[in-house]
């Protein structure tokens, strides 16, 4: 039995099975909630971020840390810090008005001890852009692709519950592709 579907494609009465069958999560269903994740002050020095997050990121799983000011007893979160931050703030010191960049045996390391001496509220990546808890993964997707966004702040009404990575959309599909119909099991291949 062949359904034809909107967008004028063949669905099977299988592949229809499999979409009843397989619940679609939403965003609390695969956000990763903050009581899970570890914390760093934006004060500390990026020296100090990279040991914790050397520490943590073994017993957490996440290649990240929440970066967080302390206002009055209350908590609020700025953003995230990775290693990527770290990359992302070496100054390569290219003028571009030379023709050739020039660069020296030295200066990576130079550089790396300028970054480590810096604030982690210079470094870090702000999170700017949020979803409702009870919305949907294509709402996520909406943010995250044409704005190259990696981490959406996830809220129940104006309260910060989690937060969404890419890494939790990708685990997402790669649930939905194990349980596709046209998934072989014994060999992991597509038929």
């Amino acid at each position: 039995m062949q359904v034809r579907c909107a967008n004028k494609s063949r669905t099977s009465a299988k592949e229809w099975s499999f979409f009843f069958m397989l619940r679609e999560r939403g965003i609390r269903d695969v956000m990763i909630r903050l009581d899970r994740l570890r914390r760093i002050s934006s004060q500390k020095t990026v020296e100090e971020a990279v040991g914790i997050l050397r520490i943590k990121s073994k017993n957490s799983g996440f290649p990240f840390l929440l970066v967080v000011d302390k206002n009055k007893n209350r908590e609020e979160i700025l953003g995230t810090f990775s290693l990527e931050n770290i990359i992302a703030s070496i100054d390569i010191s290219i003028d571009f008005q030379e023709q050739i960049p020039i660069f020296w045996r030295g200066q990576f390391l130079e550089e790396c001890n300028a970054v480590l001496k810096r604030r982690v509220f210079e470094v870090m990546s702000p999170i700017v852009h949020a979803v409702p808890e009870n919305g949907t993964l294509m709402e996520a997707l909406h943010l995250m692709i044409p704005k190259d966004v990696n981490i959406l702040a996830v809220l129940n009404g104006k309260d910060l519950v989690g937060i969404l990575v890419k890494q939790n959309l990708m685990d997402e599909i790669t649930r939905v592709i194990k349980h596709h119909p046209s998934a072989d099991p014994s060999t992991g291949s597509q038929n």
